[in-house]
């Protein structure tokens, strides 16, 4: 019987955990062993770029997600859902998509500033806004008025 791909990598990873009560959380650490011991075994290395592929579609389909809360009136502060696509970008960073991370932390700021502008625009009275940008150009027309009456 084979060996599943996945079952050797998790075999050169020494896993400890913490064990506690049951009301408490329970937290794992992951030790990688040495480099040297690691081998690579054919088609290892496309199974897992297939992989962060995979991953970084999970984080556009979150961003999508993100995006459709804000838009149906979500109140709940950006960094609730900046802390999900964070820590995806560090999953794909983690396996080995530096790059990849790199430019989805990019999205991220610019989506956080596009939000907050978004925010801060749904949140300004237009009406208030719109009614002094008429004053103004009633008052500028009433000028104009009189200038060429006399």
């Amino acid at each position: 019987m084979k060996t599943p791909l996945w079952l050797l990598y998790v075999s050169s990873v020494l896993l400890t955990v913490a064990h506690a009560m049951p009301s408490t959380i329970v937290t794992t650490k992951i030790t990688e062993t040495s480099s040297s011991r690691l081998t690579s075994l054919p088609g290892m290395i496309e199974v897992e770029k297939e992989f962060v592929v995979e991953m970084i579609d999970t984080f556009y389909k979150g961003l999508k997600r993100c995006i459709s809360l804000l838009l149906k009136g979500s109140t709940s502060p950006f960094e609730f859902l900046k802390v999900v696509l964070t820590r995806n970008i560090e999953t794909i960073r983690d396996f080995g998509g530096t790059n990849q991370a790199a430019s989805l932390e990019l999205i991220v700021e610019d989506f956080e500033k596009d939000v907050g502008e978004w925010r801060r625009l749904n949140s300004s009275n237009l009406t208030l806004f719109i009614e002094e940008e008429l004053q103004c150009l009633s008052e500028q027309c009433r000028r104009l008025i009189q200038r060429c009456k006399r």
